[in-house]
């Protein structure tokens, strides 16, 4: 009789457990259609998450299309959200994130004990199957504080991207702007060489005095100076460039126009800016889903 009992609760608490939780399955996208598409709606421009050869030639050949032509501000977001390893790192977390939510709706894995007992006069023979009641019953909530904790990871992941975004434009309008004063520096001292000689010979003839001279010299060397610095400003600017793209080898011998593209004419408009700026902002989502997934506190 006790057997039977011991076998009617487990029965009882299997079938509890298959109408408190679902089939936790991975999904086929990963939660990366939410990132992707995020990046086709504010971006206009396409996000890959690179997990196949066949994905890594794909990115391969659309960066040397891209790479084909001096490069745009626009080029330089999407090399970017093709080739950032800091990104794809991050599109790696929402697998992870996917595991642990598929993790928490399966039932734990149940206990069985073999035994063989001996004694003076015989042996006995014991059989035990456990299960956490306890990790069965708290299946529904561990799964939903999963489900919140995927969804801000979506978001972060989101966040992560346009951050990126962000910063290969800032780093393009830098790169644009060093190289365009640098070459104004750099054409100012070429013609300020001729002067030199000139000067030194007037200087020589007597035409000059030695302190007029000496101030002339003062000025081209801080000009030197300053072009020197502006040239070193360029490079590092263009090694952040490079960095925010991910490229590396010779693709890194890209090419820029010699100047930043001209402002619109026309303002942007800016109706509603600050509703939709809190509408759409990640960072207010995010906190929201950490709230929610935090567990409640006793009182």
């Amino acid at each position: 009789m006790t057997r039977y009992l011991m076998h009617q609760r487990l029965n009882c608490i299997a079938i509890a457990a298959l109408f408190l939780t679902g089939c936790s399955t991975f999904s086929k996208d990963g939660g990366f259609d939410s990132v992707s598409s995020v990046a086709a709606e504010r971006l206009h421009k396409d996000a890959v998450y690179v997990k196949t050869d066949e994905d890594r030639d794909a990115v391969l050949r659309r960066t040397q299309e891209l790479l084909a032509a001096p490069l745009g501000m626009d080029d330089a977001v999407q090399l970017a959200l093709l080739n950032n390893r800091g990104l794809q790192a991050a599109y790696a977390e929402l697998g992870i994130s996917e595991a642990d939510l598929v993790q928490a709706g399966r039932l734990p894995n149940p206990g069985f004990t073999f035994s063989r007992t001996h004694w003076s006069d015989g042996f006995g023979i014991g059989r035990t199957l456990s299960m956490g009641v306890l990790g069965v019953l708290t299946l529904p909530v561990a799964t939903r504080i999963e489900s919140r904790r995927f969804e801000e990871t979506k978001l972060e992941t989101a966040n992560a991207m346009l951050a990126v975004a962000a910063d290969a434009r800032r780093a393009y309008r830098e790169c644009g702007g060093r190289g365009a004063g640098g070459a104004l520096r750099g054409a100012g001292e070429g013609r300020g060489a001729g002067g030199r000689g000139a000067r030194a010979a007037h200087a020589s003839g007597g035409n000059f005095s030695k302190l007029d001279y000496a101030r002339e010299q003062a000025f081209y060397a801080e000009a030197a100076a300053r072009l020197a610095k502006a040239r070193q400003q360029a490079v590092a600017t263009r090694e952040k460039l490079t960095r925010t793209m991910g490229l590396w080898g010779s693709a890194t011998q890209y090419t820029l126009p010699e100047r930043l593209p001209d402002l619109p004419k026309d303002r942007p408009q800016l109706a509603g800016l600050e509703s939709f700026a809190i509408k759409t902002a990640s960072t207010f989502r995010r906190r929201n889903c950490a709230r929610k997934a935090s567990p409640p506190r006793l009182a």
